[in-house]
């Protein structure tokens, strides 16, 4: 948004592009490169999971919805704090970015809540980078 703009001009499509287009917290990713199972097939059109600010394993949802964060006593950095932690570092610093396009604190909050909510349920249904084990398992070939 520029100076001019005001809160109520924002367009969830064209922000999309421009997330995507920055690289920037991605609901996912779209890339041409070498395939994997065949690198005699170049180019081919890759869409894969995108990254989430949050670890898909400190945000589990149990099976009632609710989160399912264990929290031990030992003296280990525990999961919750962390998960505590990471929750404050991404309301205050998307409540900031709302604020600075424009939008009332209390408006900001709201939507930083509403965000939040949507980065968790995308952390916990993604298997994060890292937890995969098979690649190939996630191809789904098309042509196009």
């Amino acid at each position: 948004l520029s100076k001019n703009d005001s809160f109520d001009d924002w367009s969830f499509m064209t922000d999309l592009q421009n997330v995507h287009r920055h690289g920037s917290w991605p609901l996912f990713k779209l890339t041409v490169e070498v395939d994997e199972r065949d690198p005699t097939k170049l180019y081919i059109i890759k869409i894969d999971i995108g990254e989430t600010v949050l670890p898909s394993d400190l945000f589990p949802i149990s099976s009632s919805g609710q989160d399912n964060v264990n929290d031990n006593s030992s003296t280990e950095p525990s999961p919750a704090k962390d998960a505590a932690e990471l929750k404050k570092i991404f309301l205050d610093e998307t409540v900031h970015l709302f604020t600075s396009f424009g939008a009332t604190h209390t408006e900001s909050v709201l939507k930083a809540e509403k965000m939040l909510e949507l980065e968790k349920f995308i952390a916990s249904v993604s298997a994060g980078y890292h937890h995969i084990h098979d690649r190939f398992s996630l191809y789904n070939v098309m042509t196009v």
